[in-house]
């Protein structure tokens, strides 16, 4: 059975779109299960406004001799990351959607960046720059095939504060004789870069969250929901922490009620 996905990321710097090809049997585990990546369109601080995403999926799809109305599934980085950038990736998903009947999967994007690490069986840091000296942080360990296990929960915290976190996780890890025991942890994502913790061994390439690797995430939780759509989690926002917007709302409120006592 042959089904296509598309995958939508502007949670970054980048808005990007990719089409991947899944092949499988109709066994519900997918052990025959193939996937091609068809093509990948991405633009660096472009607006983040819907008719450019919009263009990008127009330039995969046509690339790859198909329309939206042919897919299988729409996968769409939810973040955390830029509050706009999120907002437009789900809205022109479900735009997508509503006219075309194809279902929505929402997939982390430190998810989505931990596959970059390309190791199975390592332990991921996915460290995003949340600004105003902090990250958003999730480890992760990979098992293959796009799947992975969650040890650490995505929090907005310090870089300090996530390594160090994430380095006892990996230290008790050690202690039960975990199947990782002993491997070195992998640091990436722009967080990493900005305060200097990001592995060497991996390209600048790898720090960047890619719309095919939310296709491919998207793809292993859907084939883990048995093929089931409607397993798949609410089209929301994960943005882990209020936005500036939001922050500066609250501190002009709280100097008026200082200025009311």
């Amino acid at each position: 059975m042959r089904r296509l996905v598309l995958g939508l990321e502007s949670s970054g710097e980048h808005q990007s779109a990719a089409l991947i090809e899944a092949r499988a049997g109709d066994d519900a585990d997918g052990v025959e299960l193939a996937c091609r990546l068809l093509g990948e369109v991405r633009v660096v601080r472009e607006a983040r406004a819907p008719d450019v995403l919009l263009e990008l999926v127009a330039g995969v799809c046509e690339r790859a001799g198909t329309e939206v109305g042919e897919l299988a599934l729409i996968a769409v980085g939810r973040g955390p990351g830029s509050f706009t950038g999120v907002r437009v990736g789900l809205a022109v998903a479900e735009g997508l959607s509503l006219a075309s009947g194809v279902p929505v999967w929402p997939v982390s994007t430190l998810e989505a960046l931990a596959l970059n690490a390309l190791w199975p069986g390592r332990e991921v840091l996915a460290l995003i720059d949340a600004r105003r000296g902090e990250v958003y942080a999730g480890l992760y360990r990979l098992l293959g095939d796009a799947r992975m296990e969650t040890l650490l929960a995505p929090r907005a915290t310090t870089c300090e504060a996530a390594v160090r976190e994430a380095r006892q996780v990996t230290a008790r890890e050690v202690e039960s004789a975990a199947p990782a025991a002993g491997e070195r942890m992998v640091m990436l994502g722009s967080g990493a870069l900005a305060y200097g913790v990001g592995d060497r061994a991996l390209p600048r390439a790898a720090h960047v969250v890619s719309a095919s690797a939310v296709a491919e995430r998207a793809l292993a939780l859907w084939r883990e929901a048995r093929w089931d759509a409607a397993r798949a989690p609410t089209v929301d926002a994960a943005y882990l922490r209020k936005s500036e917007a939001e922050i500066a709302a609250d501190l002009r409120d709280g100097a008026r009620a200082m200025g009311g006592v």
